[in-house]
């Protein structure tokens, strides 16, 4: 049977109606019961596409382009679908189930069991109704180890960076669909759009892996549970570890899917001493604190969240807070000492903006001050605004750079320490009283102890003298 030409004819954009296609299958019923046996070798759909079908009285067999299948079809008073065996060959996934249809209703309740062949321990079992204008679906699943199954489904070049991140950066021991209720409109223009507006989904998520990033090392999850409501998907995990950083409390979200899909990651941290690993985290995005060797407890509680754009790389983007508590740390490799310091992050593709206020942030023994710094990292600007409460600068530069705590006091520094060799001033001694190295150690030993008396200093306020300090950098 040559159909080639039918199948070039103008598709017409007549709806097709619910008893046209019963009515259609009952004539082919009838027709198909006046043989014992029936086959059609050959029905060629295109030069390349053709099609045969076989029926042996009791069950058909056919096959199409992509579509093998055997099943059986009653006529009674309502029409009765037994699916044998169906395979769809390009996605690799078999059918088999049952389906029946009351002319009265005008409606079609089926049961289907869909096992994907490259995942065998997988099945995924579909209970719906459906009056072929809208369906209503009840699905759940077995525990599936892998979703390769459905790659075919994202072949088009504009789901590229979309399926990496699906089938390549996501790992996981197992995962269940719970339960599922699946609502849409078949309406070619409305399907999609109804599916996402009216559909619950419940899953769960065993031991998964998240790469968000080729530099960076994987975000660990215990049990995570997955949410679909309201055209978004919440990610909620009850245990996240990223390297040493405990993720109690964070979550992410996948919203909307239709157009440019945005993942929003929603991290929380409880305060420990981290190092660097949150400024290694944000640096794989090209996003470069001028932070590093953080010695204190951090806490952070950040957004990000990646767009993905139709052939183009994901555009990332950050927000949110990192507190760090009392300890030191260096910015733009200048050491500090703070009591605590509040960071704030606003990074797009657009800009790159960094906000810290601090506490008695101190650079060595001159500067102790309460800072407002706002760092522009795309222009690098700096621009400082502080509260003094103290500014030194002495002739005696070992009294500049001495380091110091909170309990120290700075306005009566201890004596330098010095040590005295009584092995090598018996020899000095020896040498008498107006040799050169008596006099010299003598010059020595004064200068030692005195050394702290003999200093002045160049500059000096508090907040009395000198309320405020602003200054601008600019490191381009």
């Amino acid at each position: 049977i040559d159909l080639s030409s039918f199948f070039h004819q103008k598709p017409t954009k007549k709806r097709l109606e619910v008893s046209d296609l019963i009515k259609n299958i009952r004539y082919g019923i009838w027709a198909v019961s006046y043989f014992e046996k029936l086959k059609v070798k050959e029905i060629i759909l295109d030069d390349k596409n053709k099609a045969n079908i076989f029926f042996d009285g009791n069950k058909y067999e056919l096959e199409f382009p992509g579509v093998k299948g055997e099943f059986s079809l009653e006529d009674d008073k309502n029409i009765k679908l037994k699916i044998i065996n169906l395979l769809f060959k390009d996605i690799k996934v078999q059918v088999d189930g049952n389906a029946h249809y009351s002319p009265k209703a005008r409606k079609m309740a089926f049961n289907l069991i869909v096992k994907p062949l490259i995942e065998p321990s997988a099945a995924i079992y579909l209970q719906g109704l459906t009056d072929l204008k809208t369906i209503e679906l009840k699905i759940n699943t077995s525990p599936m180890k892998s979703l390769a199954f459905l790659k075919p489904l994202f072949q088009r070049q504009s789901q590229k960076n979309l399926k990496t991140w699906i089938f390549d950066k996501i790992q996981f021991a197992s995962f269940k669909i719970d339960n599922a209720l699946i609502k849409a409109n078949f309406t070619p223009s409305e399907f999609i759009p109804s599916l996402l507006e009216n559909s619950v989904v419940k899953a769960t998520l065993m031991k998964p892996s998240v790469v968000f990033n080729d530099g960076l090392s994987p975000i660990k999850m215990d049990k995570t549970e997955l949410v679909f409501k309201n055209k978004q998907l919440l990610i909620q995990p009850q245990k996240i570890t990223y390297e040493t950083m405990e993720l109690t409390g964070s979550y992410a979200t996948f919203s909307n899917l239709l157009e440019a899909p945005k993942l929003e990651i929603f991290l929380k941290t409880t305060p420990n001493y981290y190092g660097d690993s949150i400024k290694d985290l944000l640096s794989a995005y090209k996003v470069v604190l001028p932070l590093d060797k953080i010695s204190m407890p951090s806490s952070a509680d950040l957004k990000l969240t990646l767009q993905f754009l139709k052939n183009t790389a994901p555009l990332f983007s950050v927000q949110g807070n990192v507190n760090l508590q009392e300890g030191t740390l260096s910015l733009y490799n200048i050491p500090l000492y703070t009591q605590n310091a509040n960071i704030s992050l606003d990074i797009t593709q657009e800009y790159q903006y960094i906000y810290i206020e601090t506490t008695h942030t101190r650079y060595e023994n001159m500067l102790d001050l309460d800072a407002k710094i706002a760092l522009d990292l795309n222009k690098k600007t700096l621009s400082l605004d502080s509260l003094v409460h103290k500014i030194r600068f002495n002739t005696n530069n070992n009294i500049n750079m001495r380091s110091y705590g909170l309990n120290n006091d700075q306005d009566n520094p201890q004596p330098t320490k010095f040590s005295l060799d009584l092995k090598s001033l018996h020899s000095i001694i020896q040498e008498g009283e107006n040799s050169e190295a008596f006099r010299r150690k003598i010059i020595d030993t004064i200068k030692a102890q005195s050394e702290d008396k003999f200093t002045k200093d160049v500059f000096y306020a508090t907040g009395d003298t000198l309320k405020n300090l602003s200054l601008n950098f600019d490191f381009s």
